[in-house]
Parts: C-alpha cells; structure tokens; sequence
C-alpha cells in the first residue's frame, strides 16, 4: 500500500505529463488553422478548425464555444480573437 502524499505525488505528475502533451496538440492545432500566423484566431479561423475536427458541428455551437473562450480572455475587455492558451484551457 502507498502512503496518501505517494499518490498524490504520482498523480499531480501524470496530470503535469496529461497537460503538457495535451498543449502540444493545442499548438498543432493554432499553427495548423492560424491562417495569418498572428498566434490567435478570429471566428473564421476558429470555424475552419472546428468544422475540420467536428464535421456535423452547427454554427450556433461554433459561435457559442467562440464567445466562450473571448469571455475568459476578455478580463474586461472586448476581444476579438483567441490566444492559443485560452483555446487550451477551454478544451
């Protein structure tokens, strides 16, 4: 039997590795779609990648998962685009 702080110990790690390879695809996924290579995506970027990941996936979903991630990047403020982080902790 482990001790309780072992697991956790083990567990925060996966989570570390679960993370960061996770962000890798993330960052595929912006340097794939990111037309202009601006490193953010405005709505028609960010409706080309989803309908390549999502094919059946409606404009009204794509526009409410938009607005989603402007509404944690916006502290505020009114975007327009999403950063590859914002886009990373929303999916």
């Amino acid at each position: 039997m482990i001790s309780e702080s072992t697991f956790i110990e083990k567990m925060l790690s996966e989570w570390y590795f679960v993370q960061k390879r996770e962000k890798k695809e993330v960052t595929k996924l912006v340097k794939k779609y990111d037309d202009n290579g601006d490193g953010v995506f405005q709505l028609d970027e960010f409706k080309v990648m989803l309908k390549a990941l999502e094919p059946d996936i409606d404009d009204k979903k794509i526009l409410s998962l938009f607005k989603a991630c402007l509404g944690i990047a916006s502290n505020g403020t009114l975007n327009d685009a999403i950063n590859q982080d914002v886009l990373f902790m929303t999916f």
